[in-house]
């Protein structure tokens, strides 16, 4: 787990595997979990892969409207959603794919699942500890 394997994954395609496992296999909720996983522990481990990954993040939106009440997924989902949040240059792709809401809705349906509540709050931390972001900037995303 270093950045030298997440510049091996990204050299061989790993990504371009991922996000072709999450569109062959939309109904695997077992896929689309660990695919969202994957994606965020190569942000965790080298965040410049978050360059190559943002393609990835209208697929995380499509698992967590898939399956809105699958704990394990959404957690994973919303995880993913915590690691792109680490940088700001990642905001405009989140915003475009739905991302907040696709949070947002995760929070709500989800309310008893505090590994969800966690991870959907870290990303709203994230995203309002930019000095630009405000509550209304949020709406904007939406």
């Amino acid at each position: 787990k270093s950045e030298e394997d997440v510049e091996k994954i990204v050299q061989l395609g790993g990504i371009a595997m991922i996000a072709k496992s999450m569109v062959d296999h939309p109904d695997k909720v077992i896929v689309q979990a660990e695919a969202c996983a994957c994606l965020a522990e190569l942000v965790w481990i080298d965040a410049k892969s978050s360059e190559q990954i943002v393609g990835c993040i209208p697929l995380v939106v499509k698992a967590l409207q898939r399956f809105p009440t699958h704990a394990k997924l959404q957690q994973m989902g919303c995880g993913a959603f915590r690691a792109f949040s680490y940088d700001v240059e990642n905001y405009e792709s989140i915003a475009q794919a739905g991302g907040v809401p696709a949070v947002l809705t995760s929070m709500v349906d989800n309310p008893k699942k505090v590994e969800v509540l966690i991870e959907g709050c870290y990303f709203l931390q994230n995203i309002l500890s930019i000095p630009d972001t405000s509550p209304a900037t949020i709406d904007q995303m939406e």
